[in-house]
């Protein structure tokens, strides 16, 4: 998890209502830069309906970010949830506190605290694209450390990229 003069983001489980293989089939997550954040999305044949019951079971099981080791709630106060969440960004390990909460059309993390980055910030979305359901992970931050643009921009896209599969798989169990 790591970006240009900025960039990062996350998700999480399943539920009554997963996926079929045949729902998600494998295609390709795409991701594309705007700016300094990156956004990795999918298409899946099941409407926004179907989907939101298990799409927030797994945002809330957390665990998808390839970043992430482990994570624990701190805290639940209405549609958001606090969690402390333990990364190793190369070799590097790392804590920081998130604060994650409930949107109209899916979840928004902010990290509220932590030393390995200056801010941080996730937007997961799903939307109607035609019969189906467009997932989306769009991340943006900014790490407190120097490392070369190019390997974090690297580093953010490949996490990204990582988290918004393992959340396609976690679906279709």
């Amino acid at each position: 998890m790591s970006c240009s003069a900025a960039s990062l983001r996350r998700l999480g489980a399943a539920s009554a209502l997963a996926l079929s293989p045949a729902a998600w089939a494998g295609e390709p997550v795409t991701t594309h830069w705007s700016g300094d954040q990156v956004t990795a999305s999918a298409t899946l044949s099941q409407p926004p309906a179907a989907l939101r019951a298990a799409f927030d079971q797994a945002i809330l099981g957390g665990g998808l970010s390839p970043n992430v080791t482990s994570e624990e709630v701190l805290e639940r106060n209405g549609a958001c949830t606090l969690v402390r969440q333990y990364v190793r960004l190369g070799f590097l390990p790392s804590t920081f506190d998130s604060l994650r909460c409930a949107t109209a059309d899916g979840w928004v993390e902010d990290m509220v605290g932590g030393p390995a980055f200056q801010e941080m910030t996730s937007i997961w979305r799903i939307e109607p694209a035609g019969p189906g359901t467009k997932v989306s992970l769009t991340v943006h931050c900014r790490v407190s450390h120097y490392l070369p643009e190019s390997l974090e921009r690297a580093g953010v896209e490949n996490a990204t990229l990582g988290t918004v599969e393992a959340l396609l798989e976690r679906l279709s169990e």
